[in-house]
């Protein structure tokens, strides 16, 4: 694989509701119940499937019984904040694991967003940002104050009111991934372990929220030289073949103009002298790294000579990060063939695994840290050795890669 990567350039209903209408801070001890949501509204109640990222060192963030007891089974989010961490220490709340995200916020329509907080005492700040999930650079963030210590209260956070120093809302951004900052701070941590409690965190959804534009990876090609493309997208591509056995480079070109555009090429492999496989690459746009971890699928079309694709071979998809002290992180999924001709595969995200992690835990963190490269293998027993031979042992065995976009 080393060859294949070398040279290869994120209540009460009638209190929630009254609060997104923008009526101001309302503090209230109220009872925790099951929350309704309003239509056009987007509720995280963090009883069920929300998920947590500490950061600055947080000491933790997690779903937790109700710290009142008459309002059990209720669930509710708990922050642990202690002297270790940063003054600004918090966490991302979300819903969709892929890029830390939540439904698209509507602050076209309404910049306030509420949610229920039980804190250790009255005089805390409490910090809310909203960024998008695929550029951090866009942001806004707010505070507000608790009023109250050891109950539960309603906060209005007013985005239209933006903390002094920070970015104001900018009506041609996507804002999807909320963080909540427990007892914020730009000058020192609290002295001692404190616990506050977030419940039922409400905002209005952006209209058609939920979508994502697709993400243009590749739309065509031109050729450089035999074994080297480019995409309309600037982005290089290439082919690579195992070199550990001789093989012999048959075929290559790019066809810009066809129905389905694409550039490629093939081997005469020896069914005495097999490789590993062989494979090609498209690199991101510009040669740079694109973050994909908001979309849900890879489109691709690719397909090769009839007598390959008449074995119906499974093809390796890659899906490999930018090189960090000398380690890319590789995610893996596969199309199984079933026909020749020109196919069109929608891959979904969540089907890549992450088979060279490089230090990243998960498919999720990996993919939050981009994409550089987007790889097409033919692997092992997938390569065909039964026709289009030069009678000399070496069978036809080649790809066409057109275009790709994340959607």
């Amino acid at each position: 694989m080393t060859v294949s990567l070398r040279t290869f350039p994120l209540s009460t209903l009638a209190l929630s509701v009254a609060l997104c209408l923008g009526t101001g801070v309302v503090t209230s001890a109220v009872a925790a119940t099951e929350l309704t949501c309003a239509k056009g509204m987007t509720c995280l109640s963090f009883s069920g499937s929300t998920l947590y990222d500490p950061f600055e060192g947080l000491v933790s963030a997690g779903k937790a019984k109700d710290p009142v007891k008459a309002n059990r089974p209720n669930n509710v989010a708990k922050f642990i904040k202690g002297p270790s961490g940063q003054p600004w220490a918090g966490a991302t709340v979300y819903t969709n694991e892929a890029d830390k995200s939540v439904k698209p916020i509507g602050l076209d329509k309404s910049k306030i967003i509420t949610v229920r907080v039980f804190a250790q005492a009255a005089g805390q700040t409490v910090r809310l940002k909203v960024e998008n999930a695929l550029d951090p650079g866009t942001s806004v963030e707010t505070d507000a104050q608790t009023t109250v210590g050891g109950a539960w209260e309603t906060l209005t956070f007013d985005l239209g009111q933006p903390a002094p120093g920070t970015p104001a809302y900018n009506p041609a951004k996507t804002y999807n991934k909320i963080s909540l900052f427990p007892q914020f701070s730009v000058s020192a941590p609290p002295a001692t372990d404190t616990t506050t409690y977030f419940d039922d965190l409400v905002y209005t959804t952006k209209k058609g929220g939920g979508t994502t534009a697709p993400l243009v990876y590749a739309a065509n090609y031109t050729q450089v030289d035999p074994v080297t493309w480019t995409s309309t997208q600037g982005g290089s591509a290439g082919t690579y073949i195992d070199t550990t056995v001789p093989t012999q480079y048959w075929w290559n070109g790019v066809a810009p103009g066809d129905a389905t555009p694409s550039f490629y090429f093939g081997y005469g492999i020896n069914v005495n002298q097999k490789p590993w496989g062989f494979g090609a690459f498209v690199n991101a746009p510009a040669n740079g790294t694109v973050k994909v971890g908001g979309y849900t699928s890879l489109k691709i079309a690719v397909w090769g000579n009839d007598e390959l694709m008449n074995h119906h071979p499974n093809l390796a998809l890659l899906l490999v990060g930018p090189t960090v002290s000398g380690c890319a992180p590789v995610l893996t999924s596969s199309v199984a063939v079933t026909a020749p001709g020109v196919q069109n595969y929608t891959v979904p995200i969540s089907s890549f695994a992450l088979t060279t992690p490089c230090g990243y835990a998960s498919a999720s963190a990996a993919l939050a840290a981009g994409t550089a490269s987007t790889h097409v293998q033919v692997l092992g027993s997938n390569m065909q050795f039964t026709a289009a031979t030069d009678g000399n042992g070496n069978y036809a065995n080649g790809l066409n890669i057109g275009p790709i976009s994340f959607e």
